[in-house]
């Protein structure tokens, strides 16, 4: 975030647009790229389970990245989504970003399965330091859109190095241990593949199909005011509510087993934390934003503060409500999850859609007030879950 001014200043809306695009597809592809397995890899039965999850996770990545690249090349050349906006030599750095991508997911849920909270974030951070400094060093060689996502993939890169290391001694004994014993493994946590990937893949695209369709209905100058939108609001997410997500990922399933009413009161408690922080970064944000954007990131980017305002209702809830989602993991709720996601992808696209004769803006706001309904009906839905669990557990 803090690099944002210097990086706006030298590249303009039409590069950010084009790296939107780019980011959008890894968003949703890398998902799928290991196969949900990394999901199950922190509910793993014993070390050694969790082990031959994360080295299956990984084999299954590249051949699953080329067939996605292959996907993105299609879109390309038929013009889908607003992805004939996109050069084609991007598909080659879309492939090395969801390798990258989907190794560090993997690594992520390791390094949760053990409790390596510091490890993660130390990677995290150091992901992050080097994808805002990496595009302003790059752009030195005139690459033009290609040096930010160059630049981004870079800074990827680094994030993994840390968890690596932490878990290469005992991912080759996984993949020294036999064929058979991964596959026994993949076998026995097939739900993860069968329904919460599905659930995943709608997930990734309710987030990042608005960019593909701003850009198709309004231009790729407007799907870069929203990718520097998208890319300034998701501070707060990677500080907090990712971290937030693993550390009630890991211990909620041992509250519900071991005692029920802390899980509830722990999901009340993590809840209200994260609207007070939500709140107050946004609303303030909201409020200064049309006046200090062109100040601070540069004159092409003035309108993008009033977008920022008119989004900020959709900020605000997707800060409290996504990192508590995986109650639904933990409660065995999967294809709940997915009706939700499902409704999360085509009402605020198709609310977008309705709005596209309107002004940016007002399409905007009206795609920020239907995802805040929904994300307040999914909280709803959540809390739900989780009291009928405790309640179950309780009775046991």
């Amino acid at each position: 975030m803090l690099a944002s001014p210097l990086l706006t200043r030298l590249y303009g809306p039409d590069a950010f647009g084009v790296l939107g695009l780019l980011t959008a597809f890894v968003a949703v592809a890398s998902v799928g790229v290991t196969w949900r397995l990394d999901m199950a890899i922190p509910a793993a039965r014993t070390r050694r389970a969790a082990d031959r999850l994360l080295a299956a996770s990984l084999l299954v990545l590249l051949p699953t990245s080329l067939i996605a690249t292959g996907c993105l090349i299609v879109l390309q050349l038929r013009g889908w989504l607003g992805f004939g906006n996109l050069p084609l030599p991007a598909a080659a750095l879309a492939c090395i970003a969801l390798i990258v991508t989907g190794a560090f997911t993997a690594l992520r849920f390791w390094a949760v399965r053990e409790h390596r909270f510091k490890d993660i974030g130390t990677a995290v951070a150091r992901q992050g330091l080097a994808r805002a400094l990496l595009p302003g060093i790059v752009w030195f060689v005139d690459a033009g859109w290609a040096g930010l996502a160059i630049g981004d993939i870079a800074g990827r890169m680094l994030g993994i190095l840390r968890l690596g290391r932490a878990a290469a001694r005992r991912l080759c004994a996984a993949l020294l241990g036999g064929q058979r014993r991964l596959l026994i493994e993949v076998r026995r946590n097939r739900r993860y593949t069968l329904i919460l990937l599905p659930s995943s893949l709608v997930d990734a695209m309710a987030g990042s199909i608005p960019l593909p369709l701003i850009a198709t209905l309004f231009g790729v100058r407007a799907a870069g005011e929203y990718a520097l939108i998208m890319r300034v609001a998701s501070a707060p997410g990677a500080l907090v509510a990712a971290a937030v997500a693993d550390v009630f990922h890991a211990h909620a399933a041992a509250w519900l087993r071991d005692s029920p009413r802390t899980a509830e009161a722990a999901f009340l408690k993590v809840a209200s934390q994260l609207a007070l922080i939500s709140v107050g970064v946004y609303l303030p944000a909201a409020l200064l934003a049309p006046y200090v954007f062109g100040p601070i990131f540069g004159a092409d980017w003035g309108a993008a503060g009033v977008a920022f305002s008119c989004l900020s209702p959709f900020l605000i809830a997707i800060l409290i409500v996504s990192p508590l989602s995986r109650v639904l993991t933990v409660t065995g709720h999967m294809e709940y999850k997915l009706v939700m996601d499902f409704l999360l992808l085509l009402v605020p696209a198709f609310a977008l859609w309705l709005s596209r004769m309107a002004t940016f803006h007002r399409a905007l706001a009206v795609f920020a007030v239907v995802n805040a309904a929904l994300y307040a009906a999914y909280f709803a839905f959540l809390w739900r879950s989780i009291h009928a669990a405790a309640q179950r557990q309780g009775w046991r």
